[in-house]
């Protein structure tokens, strides 16, 4: 087993490659070594599984197929919702048919969006105001 990882590890030298064994189960991860490696992790309880995922052929395929325009997205559906300009005639004319049933959709998404958001803004605001203390200066100042 462990000349299969060593061979894995020479294989995939952009991947950090080991086994953990906790209990009875046994799994094999990788993970990428640095920016822009894909995938990025990978956990499996079989190295020939891992050895295909790392392959790239499972990747390079999803990223060899053209983008699915004809059909609805959820994603781009609710950019729609939200006003946004990342959605096809798919995209509008699914967004369109719940807005007949359900016209408040627009506002959910919207406050979901707000909803969202609010901890985020909260916790810039904090960091800010934190580190301009650090420094001695008021939190207002630049």
């Amino acid at each position: 087993m462990n000349d299969q990882l060593a061979a894995l590890r020479d294989e995939f030298p952009g991947f950090r490659i080991w086994r953990e064994t906790i209990g009875d189960r046994t799994r094999y991860i990788a993970r990428g070594a640095g920016p822009g490696i894909s995938p990025h992790t990978v956990v499996t309880d079989e190295l020939g599984e891992l050895r295909a995922a790392l392959g790239g052929d499972a990747g390079q395929q999803a990223a060899a197929e053209p983008l699915e325009t004809q059909a609805p997205n959820i994603a781009r559906v609710y950019n729609y919702w939200l006003g946004g300009k990342d959605h096809h005639a798919a995209d509008r004319e699914a967004a369109d048919s719940v807005l007949a049933d359900f016209p408040e959709v627009t506002l959910v998404a919207r406050a979901n969006r707000r909803a969202g958001n609010r901890p985020v803004h909260r916790c810039r605001s904090r960091v800010t105001c934190r580190s301009s203390r650090a420094r001695g200066r008021p939190a207002d100042s630049p």
